[in-house]
């Protein structure tokens, strides 16, 4: 089942104590789409939201949670051949809504969870898509990379003296890390 995280009402939904889940393909998330080279559209990405309304004392005011588990394998271009590797991303978070940016801005360095603004509706697209992309590797690569060959060079491997020694004789110069462009020419 398709269902792309809607824009909500975070009270109303909390009260409804119904989860919300769907699965979407990568092409409703454009900037993921972005960031895998507008590889993989058609790729699953499961997403569930629960809604909840905690009192700390009988008293004190309703405290709104969001409790958001996200799961998505993306076709990320690797750094050193640039061919795609699949790499999961699973979110398991939790945020604490507050009322406005100077509260958000004053607990926020003293509090372990994250804490959102409260605003009607709330975008919780735009949050799934933020938290997967700020989960995304710097520099995401294949486990056992080698340079995919190109039609008029040589296969080589990803880094020049991967599959040598260490260099361990101090008087032996060390291997020139260019020499690989110097084969290329040839």
């Amino acid at each position: 089942m398709s269902k792309h995280p809607p824009r909500i009402d975070l009270r109303r939904a909390a009260e409804a104590l119904a989860p919300m889940e769907g699965v979407d393909t990568l092409a409703a998330f454009p900037r993921l789409l972005e960031a895998t080279e507008s590889q993989g559209a058609d790729r699953a990405m499961h997403w569930q939201a629960h809604l909840s309304c905690v009192r700390q004392r009988p008293t004190s005011p309703a405290v709104l949670w969001l409790h958001l588990q996200v799961a998505v394998c993306l076709p990320l271009p690797c750094q050193r051949c640039l061919t795609p590797v699949d790499t999961l991303i699973e979110i398991d978070r939790h945020f604490r809504f507050v009322h406005d940016e100077a509260t958000a801005e004053r607990e926020d360095p003293d509090c372990e969870e994250d804490i959102l603004v409260l605003s009607v509706p709330f975008d919780l697209s735009e949050l799934v898509e933020d938290e997967v992309l700020l989960a995304l590797p710097l520099s995401p690569r294949h486990e056992d990379c080698t340079l995919r060959t190109m039609p008029d060079m040589p296969n080589t491997k990803a880094a020049p003296g991967d599959d040598e020694e260490p260099h361990d004789n101090p008087h032996e110069e060390p291997p020139n890390p260019f020499g690989v462009l110097a084969r290329w020419k040839q």
